[in-house]
């Protein structure tokens, strides 16, 4: 009975919510920031980069995930863009209890409409995981300068 009532206090868990932030110019590049909120009372889960993978670590407040780009024109289909990340250093982290992060990501290239980026995530590290997707980015919103 314990162990039922436990159940149901852990689940179920929500996705997290990622949304659009803003264009942000840092180590001579361009990129999209997004931030990712944990509205739940338990942490979630990502696969991503852990701080000892950077010669500085990962400044407080942000994460390096491994996300999901796609991009189309006005009203197609979503097109996944090839990112090519890397496995070395990566590994399973967290996000806190109603925390918040952010992280940064590219912008495509090439001719598109729309963007949108997926963060993939579980409740805990035996759950299969799921991708949480931002709402469309209109490219007219990435204002590069």
């Amino acid at each position: 009975m314990m162990a039922l009532f436990v159940s149901l206090l852990m689940f179920p868990v929500d996705a997290p919510v990622v949304s659009f932030q803003k264009v942000v110019h840092k180590h001579g590049g361009v990129f999209l920031q997004f931030q990712v909120e944990n509205l739940n009372k338990q942490a979630v889960h990502f696969v991503g980069y852990t701080p000892e993978s950077f010669t500085d670590g990962i400044p407080a407040g942000e994460i390096r995930p491994m996300y999901l780009v796609e991009a189309r024109q006005a009203n197609a289909a979503w097109k996944a863009i090839e990112l090519g990340h890397c496995a070395t250093g990566r590994g399973e982290l967290m996000i806190e209890a109603q925390g918040k992060v952010t992280f940064d990501t590219i912008i495509p290239d090439g001719d598109w409409a729309e963007c949108r980026v997926g963060f993939a995530w579980s409740s805990d590290l035996k759950a299969k995981g799921t991708v949480a997707w931002t709402s469309a980015i209109k490219r007219d919103a990435v204002k590069l300068k």
